[in-house]
């Protein structure tokens, strides 16, 4: 089980160091860089106000992925997302706006897990 501040700082440190970078050619400058500051200052804790309010779904808290104390098992989610990859080329994510549709493929599963743990 990691904890649910490391995850989100694993997240915020994804989206600067794997996913900003790749954003800025084809979407609109203003508003990624934007978001690339915010995600700077703010990090983990911009990510976790995004995230928080999902640990309260049913179906989140049946699954038993997060604990009690707000700790995510990262091998169960990884070894789902790690099965869900293999079935697809690609894993496409909605995220809020402004940031669009994230598209994730094997490498990058890998390289979130990486950042949150």
């Amino acid at each position: 089980m990691v904890p649910f501040e490391k995850v989100s700082a694993g997240i915020s440190q994804f989206f600067i160091e794997e996913v900003m970078p790749k954003m800025g050619m084809g979407s609109n400058p203003f508003l990624t860089g934007m978001t690339e500051i915010i995600l700077r200052r703010q990090g983990p804790g911009f990510v976790e106000g995004m995230i928080r309010p999902l640990l309260q779904n049913p179906w989140l808290k049946a699954s038993k992925i997060v604990d009690e104390d707000g700790s995510i098992d990262m091998d169960l989610l990884y070894q789902a997302a790690k099965e869900q990859i293999s079935k697809t080329p690609e894993c496409v994510i909605d995220l809020p706006y402004p940031l669009g549709r994230l598209t994730l493929k094997n490498a990058d599963i890998e390289k979130l897990n990486q950042f949150c743990r």
